[in-house]
């Protein structure tokens, strides 16, 4: 329980931070693993993780990121919409899938939601620019998932709150030819191409 405190004292990171556990897994071997996001003035630092490992109450081992010599304002300049519409722009799609009416149907009888949207909407969020985890490279940014209908995309766009920069673009579907083995009926293993065509 005291871990953070502790490490805050000896490495001398800054009370603007702080580590919020969101994930606990037990092994079979009797430890328990303990994942925690850190957030800065209260802002998730994106795709940054620190990783407690304990046996009997007592952390035996610890792994992950912890971003010391943040200083940044977590006060945006952008509205959401006018970082949304620097997204967009960065995108040019020809449609997108929150404006067919099917597609927003399909979604809200899926998740039995009336409220459910594939609308984005921004989250206001601390991202490293290329995913460099360098305390120089992170920005303040809206992330948004946009999921275009043609041509079919989705991904998470980071777009700086203040400047409309995109800070990073990182797709959510993939999509290639995959080398693999399968078992045949007559000539047991053999090789083959799965294809997404």
């Amino acid at each position: 329980e005291s871990f953070f405190e502790e490490y805050s004292k000896t490495f001398n990171w800054s009370n603007d931070n702080e580590a919020k556990s969101f994930r606990v897994t037990e092994d079979n071997t009797g430890k328990t693993h303990r994942r925690y996001k850190q957030y800065y003035k209260g802002i998730e630092l994106a795709d940054v993780q620190y990783i407690l490992h304990e046996k009997n109450g007592q952390v035996i081992h610890a792994n992950g990121s912890l971003i010391h010599g943040l200083d940044l304002n977590v006060v945006p300049t952008l509205s959401e919409n006018e970082a949304l519409q620097y997204a967009l722009d960065n995108i040019n799609a020809e449609s997108y899938m929150w404006e067919t009416e099917k597609n927003e149907a399909h979604l809200k009888k899926e998740q039995n939601n009336p409220d459910a949207t594939m609308h984005p909407k921004g989250i206001l969020m601390i991202s490293a620019k290329n995913f460099e985890l360098e305390k120089e490279n992170f920005h303040l940014v809206y992330r948004f998932d946009i999921y275009a209908q043609k041509p079919m995309d989705r991904f998470y766009i980071d777009v700086d709150a203040n400047t409309g920069e995109i800070i990073n673009k990182i797709s959510r579907i993939q999509s290639g030819d995959v080398p693999g083995q399968g078992t045949s009926v007559y000539n047991g293993v053999v090789e083959m191409v799965v294809a997404d065509t």
